[in-house]
């Protein structure tokens, strides 16, 4: 017999051993340990323990696992601190993680995703988006191996079908493209060579606007570089690079992620209307230095509908690593009945 209850201290070995299963049955195992699970997760301020759903069997063991947390704050702050809100919009909560062992974890999944949108329609959500995107607001950015946020990786091919078993339906896609630094060598043309004798590059530490910004990302070092003209002192281009803290040990030291999401002033991740040539030469520039600091790989993401993006990255030399997608399901009483 098995049972749904809410997170314990006692149950920390056991998400880890959950999660480490659940991503070694579709690639590589995570580099991932309690004490980067209790820091990234559980040590946040906002952590709620009745938003953590765990699926023990008779040996009160953990065989599966899920955490929702609500979306909206990272909405908001998008958005920009004089948006209001739309009293029609939907409510909504991000399943950040829901992870399942092959030993009894495949029979508890499906009473433990409706337990969760069970949960988080009784909590007041009315929309359940699975599969942290460019997160900054759930504590996982880093975390191996969800880097930057590509929703549901693709090659998880279990939850995919878990969550079109539940109702879920896939909307946004994106893809995760990566750089190794170590042997990088930027491209070189007659704009670049402009560049390099007009401009100069500028960094320096930011900090998040939010609380719960700091609070999900106090394991990263936040770097904003700037792309300065040398006569005019016009910021031509910048970006943001997140950097592991070597004290907190969450994310691997030795990687970085390039964050592109607010490199557009105008806001939101469509390049369609955006000259790219000042902010390629930046991010050449700062992926050619990081060797000399010990980061030997950058990883960024972005959607896969923006081409003009993926073909800038494309001729800096990063690939695409892999690919994944954001499911959502609308949640109300119906949902709530069907679940219990």
């Amino acid at each position: 017999m098995t049972a749904i209850r809410t997170f314990c201290n006692a149950d920390l070995p056991g998400l880890l051993e959950v999660w480490i299963r659940h991503w070694s049955a579709v690639g590589p195992p995570p580099s991932v340990s309690v004490p980067m699970i209790e820091q990234s997760i559980l040590a946040r301020t906002f952590f709620d323990a009745t938003q953590l759903l765990v699926a023990v069997d008779e040996e009160n063991r953990p065989h599966a696992w899920a955490h929702f947390l609500s979306a909206d704050e990272a909405f908001t702050s998008e958005l920009g601190p004089y948006h209001v809100e739309d009293p029609a919009a939907p409510h909504d909560a991000v399943l950040a993680a829901i992870c399942f062992d092959g030993d009894g974890g495949l029979a508890m999944c499906d009473d433990l995703l409706r337990e969760v949108q069970s949960a988080a329609s009784r909590k007041g959500f009315t929309r359940l988006l699975t599969g942290p995107l460019r997160d900054k607001t759930c504590g996982y950015a880093g975390l191996s191996p969800i880097g930057h946020g590509i929703g549901v990786p693709s090659h998880d091919a279990r939850t995919s079908s878990l969550l079109s078993r539940q109702g879920f339906t896939p909307t946004t896609t994106a893809k995760a493209l990566t750089a190794a630094t170590s042997t990088y060598r930027p491209p070189v043309g007659r704009e670049s060579l402009m560049l390099r004798r007009s401009t100069r590059t500028d960094s320096f530490a930011i900090y998040p606007r939010t609380a719960r910004q700091a609070s999900a990302m106090s394991h990263l070092d936040l770097e904003q570089h700037q792309l300065i003209d040398h006569r005019s002192g016009t910021v031509l281009a910048e970006v943001v690079l997140w950097i592991s803290d070597p004290e907190s040990q969450v994310m691997n030291v030795d990687k970085a992620i390039l964050d592109l999401s607010s490199s557009f002033r105008t806001g939101g991740m469509d390049s369609t209307d955006v000259d790219l040539s000042h902010e390629s030469y930046l991010i050449a520039s700062i992926v050619s230095g990081l060797p000399n600091r010990r980061i030997f790989e950058v990883e960024t993401s972005v959607n896969q509908d923006d081409a003009k993006r993926i073909e800038q990255l494309t001729n800096l030399k990063f690939t695409i690593a892999q690919q994944g997608q954001r499911w959502e399901k609308p949640l109300n009483q119906s949902t709530e009945q069907a679940s219990a």
